[in-house]
């Protein structure tokens, strides 16, 4: 009976382990989408219209499905080679493929990499929080402290809580809705704006031919845009972490 009850305990445990919240099982696939659009939309999405803007309607079409389907078959490639050799991280594929040596390569340019995309987020939340409460100039020294103390503990602790894979869904579904809203919000004012009548600022002849005045930096141009289509919505090196605790890890739930 002994035995029995310490059986029990440890199935129930096991299954609290995997319920993070709502009663929601944190290795179920719908987690691992949630985790993954989380990880994939970002603020470089609502920068896309300035795109369509600047070079027109048909040729963002292009770039966009051009953009798309190398992503979706860089992806499956990957999501391929995590099923077959179970790594979790970009860190243990390069060392057991290319050693040490390359490993520390990577981890120095992961950390470059990652800094400049901490710094990149902190100073647009700083910008459009600096614009939103509108400090006037004397009182920019206060606007830095007060910033610097209330995002510094805030990534602290959502570092700390996240250590966990299975507890990463929580973030990433609130990051999904606060998503959603401030899209419907854009909607919205669009709609309105609509209603109100054309604005005489507005060049809607931009849509169908490109603004690029400079025709030898077309070619750079699209380069650059390419590339925030990229960053807008690609983000594959969490995709193997991300993933991770998703069960079964077979070819057919992670597909």
């Amino acid at each position: 009976m002994a035995d029995e009850d310490i059986m029990v305990k440890e199935d129930q445990s096991s299954e609290e382990e995997r319920i993070s919240f709502f009663g929601i099982f944190s290795d179920s696939k719908f987690c691992s989408i949630i985790n993954l659009i989380a990880s994939a939309i970002g603020g470089g999405c609502f920068n896309f219209p300035s795109i369509l803007s600047q070079i027109g309607l048909p040729l963002t079409g292009i770039i966009y499905i051009f953009v798309s389907v190398c992503i979706y078959y860089i992806v499956d490639l990957l999501r391929n080679f995590i099923v077959d050799t179970k790594f979790f991280s970009f860190a243990g594929m390069t060392f057991e493929t290319l050693g040490k040596n390359w490993l520390l390569i990577y981890t120095f340019c992961s950390l470059v990499f990652y800094l400049s995309v901490e710094i990149n987020y902190l100073s647009l939340i700083y910008s459009i929080t600096s614009k939103s409460i509108d400090f006037h100039n004397n009182n920019e020294i206060l606007l830095n402290i007060i910033y610097f103390f209330i995002t510094i503990p805030v990534e602290i602790f959502i570092c700390s809580y996240i250590s966990k894979i299975k507890r990463i869904h929580l973030f990433s579904l609130l990051s999904c809705l606060l998503f959603i809203i401030i899209l419907l919000i854009i909607l919205l004012q669009g709609f309105i704006n609509i209603v109100k009548g054309p604005d005489d600022k507005l060049h809607h002849d931009k849509i169908i031919s490109p603004n690029i005045n400079n025709k030898s930096e077309y070619f750079f141009e699209i380069m650059s845009f390419i590339v925030e289509f990229l960053y807008g919505y690609s983000y594959n090196s969490s995709y193997p972490t991300l993933i991770s605790n998703l069960k079964p890890l077979d070819n057919r739930t992670t597909k």
